[in-house]
């Protein structure tokens, strides 16, 4: 079967920091559920940011004179980025 080469670049609002947890515990595949697509032999690579993402989150809030536990019901705490791409779409 011949494929199309294929990209894929998506966002998400993250407006919480128990989704923020979720996201980060996803991505580094320590999550208990939700990451049984993955392959154990290609363990993720943490390019940019840091591991602790609700730390990082605070951390920021705090450099930044705010305080972290005010934040507003509903405001957008993070906002998450995918890009992802066939191995044709490289070639």
């Amino acid at each position: 079967m011949d494929h199309q080469p294929f990209a894929i670049i998506r966002t998400a609002k993250i407006r919480t920091l128990r989704q923020l947890r979720a996201a980060a515990e996803h991505n580094d595949r320590s999550a208990d559920k939700g990451t049984e697509h993955a392959d154990p032999e290609r363990p993720p690579e943490l390019i940019a940011g840091d591991a602790d993402a609700v730390g990082a989150w605070r951390a920021a809030m705090v450099s930044k004179g705010l305080d972290p536990d005010a934040t507003r019901t509903g405001a957008v705490v993070a906002v998450e980025w995918l890009a992802t791409a066939s191995p044709d779409f490289w070639a």
